[in-house]
């Protein structure tokens, strides 16, 4: 049954649940003299026993004696597939298959003797007609004088579980095949050493049955010499946990012993704790064979005067001859048992993994090898190795021969050490020849026992002349006893000086002087210090050093004058340049007087205050405010450009909150766009307070505005958004106009340069007003920036501290 049950819901007694009655005396309830209670109890452990039945996964069915289907719970609905109103009053043979249903008739005599079925496993039929496989309990229904009415059963789908039965059932088969079929002979022991299984190839191997071999039944077929060590090494194994590997021999059904390998190991779970022993059994009658001729042939030549020793294929020495203890030192009792390669610290041309890879390819290898000896005296043998058969895992004779090649090959090295020293020394002559600088080796005394050609050429002597003669031969004779004392000193205190550390003469045969550059390093002779000398004329790179202090005395001076000139030029020009400031700015100030009483004059024309205006005179007087104002804005920039150059333009900082100036700017601005039709959005960030001067900042928002509108075809759009970011008040004037180019976005910040022309396609104003809103942002400690794509619009940045 499913262990669902309802929350909180009491635990019936065995089988309570198997069948729902209207009868509900067989539960046991408490002695109460109130008998409305107890009729209360009964009902409300019917409603649990009824809650259980049906939420149960599995099917739950009653039945008469007659085999007449009485209840029918979800759990059948599920596995057969009828509904309660198809199954109720349907014998019971409605799920038993035709060929089971004599089962049916036997169950139901076992009900009516009173008899119980528990977990009885069989098929039944589904109402598509498929089988599935169930576990049924049955057991009698009786009323409350103890009769029998009916029957309860339970039947569980055990269809998976038989499917997963029926797998490894399979698997075991499979494993079962592979494990009596082995070449080897696998078996497998519990934790505790008690062998649980071996193969069939053992079996009839031995002659015993599985059961005679199982636990400790293996030892009757051990060779009684074998056993105390197999019983010792596993014993070891059992309570170390390491691997079991023991060589042994065993009596087959035939009553001959034929050796044999078992090996062990453990498979433990996932805390280290051992669970099994899974091992092998392997016959290696043949190699044992071949390993005894082997001993027995190589005994043979026990009193060979060569070493000679035979290992098997993990290089442990089986046998080593008494030519073997005579080179090496060690006994044969001492050599068996050892790793050949380790005892004797082999050291081989080559790697011995390539050795053995062309033993086990040809059968046999030769070659020289490096053997310590018990006394640690290092000798070369020649060796000769050849495998049983050259496959791997044979043995191998090993014959080293030991004719005092050592010393041999110290002649041989001595022979090729003096061939390489008259090599090197007939290669040091020719490069000596072939040098262009001039070397000499000079004695302690400073005789000339060594020059080369280049000496000769240089000097004018020839070889003859100088050798076994004085160096000062060479130096000018008013400089011969300042050049003695220098080599004295040298002599005493010989040290490597590189070429270029002082600047000397030399004399020529002919007497004439040259200039020379000398490098010098001790030479240690068997019985003194010599010294080399090397010697190389710089006649020529002192005359290309001199033309070359020439020019440049000649450039100094040209370059000298030329920058006295041009200093003199940028005197002239940075007085025109203020000179045209001042120009301006009096200029500037002499024509804004009347400009202002031109503004203020069309302004009270335009009031009317005096008499009305037609519609013509209207105009005119419109088109003089619009060209004051303009002509008015172009002075200012002009000036402001004149206080920016000479460096008289002055911020007035004060506090003051950033919003009320932005809505000025706007009210300024928003004529122009009406008369445009551009929408002019702005974006308010919180209120925050700024430390500028307000009338600068007023002019780089009116700037930046107006040159929006400015650029902005009729019906485009204009917008102004502001933010703070880490200590940064920013602002971003964008529109929908023409655009920039990316390659003249960096001129646009340029006095006079103007990109393209207005929407009006004129260019207008006088290119100042971009050059003079940056340098008012950057005069604030700011920044301003652009991105613009042509036919994208523009967006103007500019940033300044909070």
């Amino acid at each position: 049954m499913s262990d669902r049950s309802q929350p909180n819901a009491p635990t019936p007694p065995d089988h309570a649940a198997t069948f729902v009655s209207e009868n509900s005396a067989d539960f046991p309830t408490p002695v109460q003299s109130d008998e409305k209670r107890v009729e209360e109890q009964t009902e409300e452990a019917s409603r649990w026993l009824a809650a259980i039945v049906k939420n149960s996964d599995d099917a739950i069915i009653s039945k008469s004696l007659e085999g007449r289907i009485t209840s029918w719970n979800a759990g059948a609905e599920r596995i057969f597939g009828y509904t309660e109103a198809e199954a109720v009053g349907q014998p019971i043979t409605l799920i038993i298959p035709t060929e089971l249903q004599p089962e049916e008739a036997h169950i139901l005599n076992r009900l009516r003797v009173g008899e119980r079925i528990d977990h009885f496993e069989t098929v039944r039929v589904r109402k598509d007609g498929s089988p599935v496989n169930v576990a049924l309990t049955i057991s009698p229904v009786r009323d409350s004088s103890g009769k029998i009415l009916g029957a309860s059963k339970i039947a569980r789908d055990i269809t998976e579980r038989k499917r997963t039965e029926e797998a490894l059932r399979e698997r075991e088969e499979e494993l079962r095949w592979v494990f009596d079929l082995s070449a080897q002979v696998p078996w497998t022991a519990d934790p505790d050493g008690r062998v649980l299984t071996f193969s069939q190839h053992w079996v009839e191997l031995t002659g015993l049955s599985r059961e005679q071999l199982l636990n400790e039944g293996w030892k009757s077929v051990v060779h009684p010499e074998d056993l105390p060590l197999m019983v010792k090494a596993w014993e070891h194994a059992l309570r170390t946990g390491d691997p079991y590997d023991v060589e042994h021999r065993v009596r087959t059904v035939s009553g001959e012993y034929c050796w044999m390998r078992s090996r062990a190991y453990p498979r433990r779970d996932s805390s280290g704790r051992i669970v099994k022993w899974y091992g092998t059994i392997e016959d290696i009658q043949e190699r044992k064979q071949a390993q005894e001729a082997i001993v027995r042939q190589a005994q043979l030549l026990d009193q060979a005067y060569e070493a000679i020793l035979v290992r098997d294929d993990e290089d442990r020495i089986l046998y080593w001859n008494q030519g073997a203890e005579r080179i090496y030192g060690w006994t044969a009792e001492e050599a068996r048992g050892r790793i050949s390669h380790e005892l004797l610290n082999t050291i081989s041309p080559e790697p011995l993994e390539i050795v053995r890879v062309a033993l086990q390819e040809r059968g046999h290898w030769e070659g020289e090898l490096v053997h310590t000896t018990k006394s640690g005296e290092r000798i070369t043998v020649q060796s000769h190795w050849v495998s049983e058969t050259g496959k791997p895992g044979a043995h191998v004779l090993e014959i080293n021969f030991d004719f005092d090649l050592t010393e041999q090959k110290r002649l041989i090295a001595r022979e090729e050490q003096a061939r390489a020293e008259a090599r090197a020394e007939r290669r040091f002559h020719e490069l000596l020849e072939a040098a262009p600088d001039a070397i000499f080796e000079l004695a302690t005394d400073g005789r000339i026992v060594l020059i080369n050609r280049a000496a000769e050429r240089l000097f004018g002597y020839s070889r003859q002349e100088l050798l076994g003669h004085s160096v000062d031969m060479l130096v000018p004779t008013a400089l011969r006893q300042q050049h003695a004392h220098e080599r004295e000193a040298y002599i005493a205190n010989p040290r490597t000086r590189p070429m270029g550390s002082g600047l000397l003469e030399g004399q020529r045969k002919d007497g004439t002087r040259f200039p020379v550059e000398i490098s010098l390093s001790p030479v240690h002779r068997e019985k003194a210090v010599h010294t080399a000398a090397v010697v190389r004329d710089v006649s020529e790179r002192r005359q290309t050093e001199e033309q070359v202090r020439l020019l440049q005395e000649r450039y100094t001076a040209e370059l000298t004058a030329s920058n006295r000139e041009l200093a003199l030029r940028n005197q002239e020009i940075e007085r025109a340049n203020r000179l045209k400031s001042e120009f301006l700015a009096s200029m500037s100030h002499e024509l804004r007087t009347p400009l202002h009483t031109i503004v203020g004059f069309a302004e009270l024309l335009a009031e009317e205050l005096e008499g009305s205006l037609n519609p013509k005179q209207k105009r005119f007087v419109s088109h003089i405010q619009k060209d004051s104002l303009h002509l008015l804005e172009l002075i200012n920039d002009i000036l402001d450009l004149s206080k920016i150059e000479a460096g008289k333009l002055q911020l007035h900082r004060e506090t003051f909150d950033a919003r009320p100036v932005l809505e000025e700017v706007l009210s300024s601005v928003a004529p122009f766009a009406a008369a445009k039709s551009i929408a002019i959005e702005h974006h308010w960030c919180e209120p925050f307070t700024l430390q500028a001067d307000r009338v600068r900042f007023k002019q780089i928002l009116y700037n930046l505005l107006s040159n929006a509108v400015k650029f902005t075809p009729e019906g485009g759009q204009v917008s102004i958004a502001c933010s703070t970011v880490e200590g940064w008040a920013q602002f971003c004037v964008a529109d929908t106009g023409v655009g920039i180019a990316a390659e003249e976005q960096a001129a646009i910040f340029e006095k006079f340069h103007q990109v393209g022309a207005t929407t009006k396609g004129v260019r207008e104003g006088t290119g100042l007003g971009l050059p003079i809103t940056k340098h008012l942002v950057e005069e604030h400690g700011g920044r301003l920036w652009v991105e613009s794509q042509p036919g994208a619009g523009s967006r103007f940045y500019f940033i300044l501290p909070l």
